[in-house]
């Protein structure tokens, strides 16, 4: 899948492929900024991605399930995965949110706009812990009432989870083509 979403793999994680199995990363404590929200509906939140969100983006973005989705399988070393996120960061042209729900860091969302000619790519990856219970759908209904741009975002077609998410938030299915065997559709949101 091309995409993060609310159940699956994504972008993020396809751009810089997939953790090798016992690759060490450095342990590192991780203390909140106390980022004020920027969207919420009183549960779920959204707000700015900050350094401190590194370990908990890159436990998300490289767990096992998200990691066999990638094609191809590559290893990325976790230096490289923060020189990525720390550009992301200071990005102010690729927004990169995390979602907290009742306060906890549970995912996050990444808009990709450095492709001029195309669309910005929409991204999402929720926690493994916090799957299943409508925490992507909240999220993306959240963003999609505050985003002023089209988006597009892709899903693996047998990815119920993500499908029910995007077109609960508004997004139409434009195409599908096949890739590794499995059918990829590619949605499309407009304001």
């Amino acid at each position: 899948m091309d995409v993060m979403n609310a159940q699956g793999s994504g972008r993020m994680a396809a751009a810089t492929g997939a953790r090798a199995e016992g690759s060490a990363r450095p342990a590192r404590a991780i203390t909140s900024e106390g980022s004020a929200p920027l969207l919420g509906d009183g549960r779920v939140s959204l707000r700015k991605a900050n350094a401190n969100d590194r370990e908990l983006i890159w436990e998300w973005t490289f767990s096992s399930d998200l990691r066999a989705l990638m094609r191809p399988m590559r290893v990325v070393l976790y230096k490289d995965y923060e020189r990525w996120l720390f550009l992301r960061l200071a990005d102010r042209q690729t927004p990169l949110w995390v979602i907290e729900e009742a306060g906890a860091r549970s995912g996050v969302v990444l808009i990709d706009r450095h492709d001029k000619q195309a669309l910005p790519r929409l991204s999402m990856v929720v926690s493994p812990r916090q799957r299943g219970r409508g925490l992507g759908r909240r999220a993306l209904a959240l963003l999609c009432a505050q985003w002023q741009h089209p988006l597009i975002a892709e899903a693996f077609a047998d990815n119920l989870a993500a499908v029910r998410s995007l077109e609960a938030a508004g997004f139409g299915r434009a195409n599908e083509r096949r890739h590794d065997g499995k059918v990829i559709c590619t949605y499309l949101w407009s304001p």
